[in-house]
């Protein structure tokens, strides 16, 4: 949700150009810190006429924005419409948690690939934060992360 927040950003019409036969979000929260959040979502996800500056505007937000309640109907009537929500008794009704813990078997060359993954990130993230380039060190805890994950994936098959 946080890289998608602003349709009007790089990042968000990049993630928008990928070709998808479906369009789907997990947020905790879809209104973040303003309702352009939720349009940006819209947008994301494709449902018109709500994806639209125009409608958005007339629909929701400018009637908000005028104090009418219709606005807050139609926004209460459009997240019940698309937003699945899980209560906490949903919750804790599910069963708890089975963590296995495996040992993998490296072989030298993984050996040199992992720590390098494991060495150089922390550095790099922490030269960042340091430097006050707060949001570039998410994207680069990003990236350990995924190259982890890559890295693991073909030792679990």
């Amino acid at each position: 949700m946080h890289v998608i927040r602003n349709h009007q950003t790089k990042q968000f019409e990049a993630i928008y150009s990928l070709s998808a036969g479906r369009h789907w979000c997990l947020t905790g929260t879809p209104i973040q810190n303003k309702l352009n959040n939720l349009q940006s979502l819209l947008r994301f996800l494709r449902l018109s006429p709500f994806d639209d500056d125009k409608s958005f505007h007339k629909y929701i937000s400018g009637l908000l924005k005028a104090n009418n309640l219709s606005g807050l109907q139609n926004l209460h009537n459009l997240l019940s419409s698309i937003c699945l929500q899980r209560m906490t008794e949903v919750l804790q009704a599910l069963p708890d948690i089975i963590e296995k813990i495996r040992i993998l078997e490296l072989s030298p060359e993984e050996r040199i690939r992992y720590s390098n993954i494991t060495e150089t990130s922390p550095k790099e993230i922490g030269s960042l934060v340091c430097a006050g380039k707060a949001s570039s060190a998410y994207q680069c805890i990003l990236n350990p992360i995924l190259r982890l994950h890559l890295f693991l994936q073909p030792l679990y098959i």
